[in-house]
């Protein structure tokens, strides 16, 4: 049975790997509601090569220089067509030339939903697991989380915003540091999930303080004993104003004596025995 120590070590552990999935969840949600994950711009003052050339359809992007390129959002800022931060028309597999952003998109929507499992796996652990190693059920969906997150930066390794020549300047948006931190989240709870102790269940230890007792308003515990009855001993009450009575020492103390059929022509002698 684990200690109180160990318990106390795991149960701090798996709440941290909680509460930094939910943050990693959050960042996640964050980076996909605007269109600054990378800038990119063309500073030949052409459109992107690769569409000019034929390579990629235009989609949004048409003769636009300069633009920021978000995961689910764009902004045309210099180019003939000009548009503010605005959704892509189509998404994710309806996207067509532009794979990175279709991975970015599923990557972003996937990874949270295998953190949520993961979350849901921990507390079920915390809650009511008593196997050995049942906190790595947890972090092995962290982990997925985690490589699934990952998957966003597919939009820089794309040649038609970043790689397309020594030309086109591409620079980290300010989402990109959320996807980022998102990673770095999910692997921090990954951690604590897997180097979490193997502890008693809550469950267990609510059964433990109820058939210990309850506790009172002073924080006491009240516990419930069930006692067995038994036959008393025979007392005689000690009469000062006579003779000592049977059963009554000469110091006043009265003497247990077994239960018995009482006899009312016993004599017994002065301390108490009975005399035959």
């Amino acid at each position: 049975m684990p200690e109180l120590g160990q318990n106390f070590c795991s149960y701090l552990l798996k709440t941290l790997a909680i509460v930094f999935a939910l943050i990693g969840i959050i960042f996640t949600v964050e980076a996909g509601k605007g269109c600054d994950f990378i800038k990119v711009e063309d500073t030949d003052g052409d459109m992107l090569d690769m569409i000019r050339d034929g390579d990629r359809p235009s989609f949004v992007f048409g003769t636009a220089t300069r633009m920021r390129v978000g995961i689910f959002m764009y902004e045309i800022l210099e180019g003939s067509n000009v548009q503010g931060c605005v959704d892509y028309p189509q998404k994710f597999f309806d996207i067509d030339g532009y794979p990175s952003l279709t991975s970015a998109q599923v990557c972003s929507v996937v990874s949270p939903i295998l953190c949520a499992i993961a979350i849901i796996c921990t507390l079920i652990d915390f809650c009511v697991c008593t196997f050995k190693g049942s906190s790595l059920c947890g972090g092995l969906f962290y982990i997925l989380a985690m490589g699934v997150q990952a998957g966003v930066y597919g939009i820089i390794a794309d040649p038609v915003f970043c790689f397309e020549d020594s030309e086109l300047q591409c620079t980290m948006g300010s989402e990109m540091y959320l996807v980022t931190a998102a990673v770095v989240f999910y692997f921090l709870a990954s951690c604590f999930s897997c180097c979490a102790p193997h502890s008693d269940p809550c469950y267990k230890n609510v059964t433990r303080k109820n058939k210990n007792g309850d506790e009172d308003d002073d924080g006491v515990y009240q516990t419930t004993t069930t006692t067995t009855t038994i036959k008393r001993a025979t007392i005689v009450q000690n009469d000062n104003s006579g003779p000592l009575s049977p059963g009554v020492s000469p110091g006043g103390r009265r003497k247990a004596r077994p239960t018995e059929d009482v006899d009312p022509n016993a004599k017994y002698d002065k301390h108490g025995n009975r005399v035959f």
